[in-house]
């Protein structure tokens, strides 16, 4: 996972002002920072790539970019979804839009699928411990099956805003696996810096 900066202070705050108030021009502040973190993850997994040594060396660290070397199907970023409800109070999805500024800053024409859904219930993650968010949306993503057949086999990067405690950035991965696609790793825009270990 590969993030540009920390979730806390000014970040913080552009970001929120974003997603839950509506402030659509934060995108342009924050769309070179998720760029910046698409980029880095791009050149992690390409200098995976070109030394196959590191396969055998470091099999777990490396295996997701020796499926994309054979795979030779091009990248794919898959934003995490909103829920409907979501959608609705937000007149969109700001994370999908965000995934979509930033992916033509870093790549041009680097092409992103909303291929996620949340097909049952969560509850706000908000307050809620690390393992009560993983226990909250466990099971709660599904691939659209209009875009399954676009997956299989597909090298797929995972993008969301922001990375808590990873369980969002873990289920999107468990459903987009699923669906066969080769899930590489992840960016966001901030990450919560752990404290003692929680």
């Amino acid at each position: 996972m590969v993030a540009s900066g920390g979730y806390e202070g000014l970040l913080r705050r552009l970001i929120v002002a974003y997603k839950d108030n509506g402030v659509l021009s934060n995108r342009d502040v924050l769309a070179p920072l998720l760029a910046s973190s698409l980029i880095v993850a791009h050149d992690l997994l390409g200098a995976r790539r070109s030394t196959p040594s590191e396969v055998s060396a470091v099999p777990s660290a490396s295996s997701g970019a020796h499926l994309w070397d054979r795979s030779g199907r091009p990248l794919l970023l898959v934003p995490a979804p909103s829920s409907r409800a979501s959608i609705r109070a937000r007149g969109g999805q700001p994370v999908a839009a965000l995934t979509e500024a930033a992916a033509r800053r870093a790549f041009g024409q680097l092409e992103v699928c909303r291929a996620l859904a949340i097909v049952r219930r969560v509850a706000d993650q908000s307050g809620l411990t690390s393992q009560e968010r993983a226990d909250n949306v466990h099971g709660a993503y599904a691939v659209r099956a209009r875009h399954t057949p676009a997956l299989v086999n597909r090298p797929v990067i995972v993008v969301d805003d922001v990375m808590t405690t990873g369980a969002t950035l873990v289920e999107a991965t468990r459903a987009l696996s699923a669906a066969g696609a080769i899930v590489l790793g992840a960016a966001v825009v901030a990450a919560t810096q752990r404290r003692g270990g929680g």
